[in-house]
């Protein structure tokens, strides 16, 4: 049996990082998968965002405080961040960045990744990667496309050479805005996205929510056919996983400033049927970027450091939550645990056909 190690890619620039406790490639494959990126070229700095950018890329870019950021300290939250996803058993597929990105660092915005099985008399013998790229409001961003897209070459790479099986991908380039799983945040508990989109004024507002509404409408549901609950941001939150966190197990958090009453209202009654909990995010938290949150399977949830309240909402509701200091991205730049991290989707009825298919359990 192939052992899971740890991979580099042959430029130095990418690396495949198992985690804690995986020993077989279904382990890999069916605990969760995330692409990061590197703090090397993360520069919250308003006035060189102008200057480069052209526009600041939301209301906290545009206030950060500046004096008080820290290259150091945002490179050591963002690597206890990755060990504590490591930790729990999670894999990171990492990228040493590119220069010029200054916001590279939130992995989550550039594209959604869907990833297909194919299993053989108890055996995985392929894997499909079908990716919708971001197409940026913010123009200067979409260089960030193209390294994401690197990031999936190398673990293509990586399974076929270490396991030898077959490893494919597909790239959907639209031609309406859209930002990623920042703005679509999947439910694993309803397969859906919960995805946030702006009125198509045709201009870019940092203020405002940054996806078409066709990008849900029609890119994810006629690319991936994956059912979608579409909501207009609100309060300058901009993008979906500000506003909501949907929890393993079916409950949501939910910041009700941040979306219309009429919506807040829908994921209420999704959420409480059946027998599901609405977790209400407070402005306070909402500011902490407690929606903000990661699902790391078995009920472990990482966020970054909240109030008091909001963590014994999410332990009354069964779910351990690991908080980790990130203040140096969310003070500085509007981006918490979620922002950080870029899950590749593997969708509820596949992951459970697929451990069926190979007598699996977590």
């Amino acid at each position: 049996m192939t052992k899971v190690t740890s991979y580099r890619s042959p430029d130095n620039t990418r690396a495949v990082l198992p985690g804690r406790g995986i020993g077989t490639l279904a382990h890999f494959l069916l605990r969760p998968i995330f692409l990061m990126t590197r703090t090397t070229h993360y520069d919250p700095n308003p006035a060189l965002r102008l200057q480069t950018m052209g526009t600041h890329d939301n209301n906290k870019t545009a206030t950060s405080n500046y004096e008080n950021f820290s290259p150091e300290k945002a490179a050591m939250q963002h690597a206890r961040l990755r060990a504590l996803k490591n930790d729990l058993g999670a894999s990171i597929i990492l990228d040493e960045g590119q220069p010029g990105h200054f916001d590279g660092v939130y992995a989550a915005d550039p594209s959604i990744t869907l990833m297909r099985l194919t299993i053989k008399k108890g055996e995985i013998t392929g894997v499909h990667f079908e990716t919708i790229a971001s197409m940026f409001y913010n123009h200067a961003r979409s260089g960030e496309v193209a390294r994401q897209v690197g990031s999936i070459t190398l673990l293509k790479r990586y399974l076929v050479e270490n396991f030898g099986i077959t490893a494919t991908s597909t790239v959907h380039m639209p031609k309406v805005h859209g930002e990623g799983t920042g703005d679509n945040v999947y439910d694993p508990y309803r397969d859906m996205f919960f995805s946030g989109y702006k009125p198509k004024t045709g201009e870019f507002k940092p203020s405002e929510g940054r996806s078409d509404p066709e990008f849900h409408r029609d890119v994810l549901w006629g690319k991936m056919h994956v059912p979608t609950f579409g909501f207009e941001v609100h309060n300058g939150c901009f993008h979906a996983d500000t506003v909501t966190g949907p929890l393993e197990d079916g409950d949501v958090a939910i910041y009700p400033g941040g979306l219309s009453a009429e919506d807040g209202l829908k994921v209420k009654m999704m959420a409480e049927a059946p027998q599901k909990k609405l977790i209400i995010v407070s402005e306070e938290d909402a500011r902490l970027y407690a929606p903000n949150l990661t699902n790391v399977m078995d009920r472990n949830v990482i966020t970054a450091v909240t109030t008091q309240k909001f963590r014994r909402d999410l332990e009354n509701a069964g779910y351990n939550n690991h908080q980790t200091e990130l203040d140096q991205f969310v003070q500085q730049s509007g981006g918490g645990a979620h922002c950080l991290g870029n899950r590749i989707i593997l969708r509820r009825d596949d992951r459970a056909e697929a451990m069926r298919l190979l007598d699996y359990t977590p």
